[in-house]
């Protein structure tokens, strides 16, 4: 992986209009899932004004990358969100989604979507409380390859971007309005292997 104009070269840009001003030393990666049909699907979604959002990267379940805006401009993937004080988490941080429909309910005995309408075989599911806590409920997993681009892509920012001082989930900075990237998501793994430390 490698960053060039704030770029990431393995990927496809395909540019948003949702963005706002210059980003100037990220101190976040904000973790997200699409809760969308596919990379492509996103992409389109986020790239359309109409959504008034945004990301940086979409990294597909099949390793697909598509970046919608440089690493140095603010991407609408945080709302107004407010971190350790920081107001406008937008300004402060670069977005990250995962190709992933995120939670799906039992329905005639399979895994459903019920946002999407999909339904996924068991072996696609993971039953897990959400990181906050709550019931166990159904999560899509991730697949590996996908989770590996994740850290690989990160590990990079982090190199680039040395202001960065640590990753989030998005349920983490808008509690009680998000769930991504979800209960099949080891957010603490993730940051543990991504800083060396433990939380």
């Amino acid at each position: 992986m490698a960053i060039k104009d704030g770029k990431l070269i393995e990927a496809t840009y395909q540019p948003t209009p949702n963005h706002g001003g210059p980003l100037k030393d990220p101190q976040y990666i904000i973790v997200h899932y699409t809760a969308g049909r596919s990379a492509g699907s996103s992409a389109r979604w986020l790239c359309d004004p109409k959504s008034r959002a945004s990301a940086h990267l979409i990294i597909g379940r099949d390793c697909t990358l598509i970046q919608l805006c440089s690493f140095g401009t603010v991407a609408w993937h945080a709302g107004e969100s407010e971190w350790k004080g920081l107001h406008g988490l937008n300004k402060f941080s670069i977005g990250v989604e995962l190709d992933n429909p995120g939670l799906v309910s039992r329905v005639n005995g399979r895994w459903r979507s019920l946002t999407l309408g999909i339904d996924y075989p068991d072996s696609d599911v993971v039953e897990a409380p959400h990181p906050r806590g709550g019931p166990v409920r159904g999560w899509v997993l991730y697949s590996p390859a996908q989770l590996q681009m994740l850290e690989d892509i990160c590990r990079e920012l982090v190199a680039e971007y040395p202001t960065i001082q640590d990753a989030l989930g998005h349920w983490e900075i808008a509690p009680g309005r998000k769930l991504d990237p979800g209960g099949a998501f080891e957010l603490d793994v993730f940051r543990s292997r991504l800083f060396g430390r433990a939380d």
